[in-house]
């Protein structure tokens, strides 16, 4: 075991713990994979995460994005492939929030300014700039694999925690007020919808 590399999370007290003489910290958050391990605004702090390491990326490939003779139709497939999978990295299990994807899609946006070398004073509709640029847009790329992940719990008949921790219910089998509404908005596509039925009835 490292100890230097070593931190204790927990929602609990706090009891010192020493492994081979070293007291091994108590951290509030921590990375693990990639990902923020946080017990308290969890969602906010991964999508804020995201934007930081996406625009790394993206500035890193600056001599790509930024090169006044570089195809755009190039720099799109570069930018699919290489920043939205990092801007996107761990969202099946994300509960976002209106904010949290307003931040994503404007990180999204001023990507796509500095790609074609357009100020936010030159005033060109983001629908513009989409026409142009064409690449895969980050609201789409978070919905997608969610469904998948949903459908993959739906389909599956083994015990998995991942399963049941997707199906919880209450012990009073009753969740907050507008659960249903919100639930709704991330299952019902433009012109397709279904019920689907989970421990706590149809939903």
């Amino acid at each position: 075991m490292n100890t230097k590399k070593t931190k204790l999370m927990t929602n609990q007290d706090k009891i010192p713990i020493t492994v081979n003489g070293t007291i091994i910290d108590y951290v509030d958050e921590y990375f693990y994979l990639g990902q923020i391990i946080s017990p308290k605004d969890l969602t906010s702090k991964e999508t804020y995460n995201r934007k930081q390491q996406a625009c790394k990326g993206y500035w890193s490939l600056k001599d790509i994005f930024k090169h006044p003779l570089m195809p755009t139709k190039a720099k799109k497939r570069i930018f699919d492939s290489c920043i939205l999978p990092i801007m996107t990295y761990g969202c099946q299990t994300w509960s976002l929030t209106k904010q949290n994807m307003h931040k994503l899609e404007t990180c999204q946006h001023s990507m796509e300014r500095s790609m074609l070398n357009v100020k936010l004073k030159d005033k060109i509709n983001l629908e513009k700039l989409r026409n142009v640029t064409k690449i895969k847009d980050v609201t789409y790329c978070i919905r997608k694999p969610k469904w998948r992940w949903a459908g993959h719990m739906m389909r599956s008949n083994k015990e998995k925690w991942a399963k049941d921790i997707t199906e919880w219910c209450p012990r009073q089998n009753k969740r907050k007020k507008g659960w249903r509404m919100k639930l709704e908005r991330w299952l019902v596509l433009p012109g397709r919808g279904r019920p689907i039925t989970g421990k706590c009835g149809k939903l």
